[in-house]
């Protein structure tokens, strides 16, 4: 029997996701996708964890903090983030854990 061949590109898993409406998911997943893709020509990337918590605030305000990692070159890279906007908090975390992997990377040649 023919194994199912693996999946493309990394792993992407999002975690406590389920209260984000599903446009604003799909959007956000595209988002990583992008983001994954540009890393991926500079690192060999094989997954990305987000986790998501919410928070309220006393008018009804909801704030975003977001906790990520990355895997790539066989090394695990970790960073977080928060905004009120949930999209601008994703791309917050994405750059920071880019900036850790780069300086990662870079520190062990």
């Amino acid at each position: 029997m023919a194994r199912p061949a693996a999946p493309k590109g990394p792993v992407v898993n999002l975690s406590a996701f389920e209260c984000v409406e599903r446009p604003a998911k799909e959007r956000l997943e595209k988002e990583i996708a992008m983001e994954l893709s540009k890393l991926s020509k500079r690192m060999d990337v094989e997954e990305i964890t987000m986790h998501l918590r919410r928070y309220t605030h006393g008018g009804g305000e909801v704030k975003y903090a977001l906790k990520g990692m990355l895997a790539a070159d066989g090394k695990f890279f970790h960073a977080d983030a928060h905004d009120w906007d949930l999209p601008l908090a994703a791309k917050k975390l994405l750059k920071r854990l880019e900036k850790e992997a780069m300086k990662g990377l870079n520190h062990g040649k």
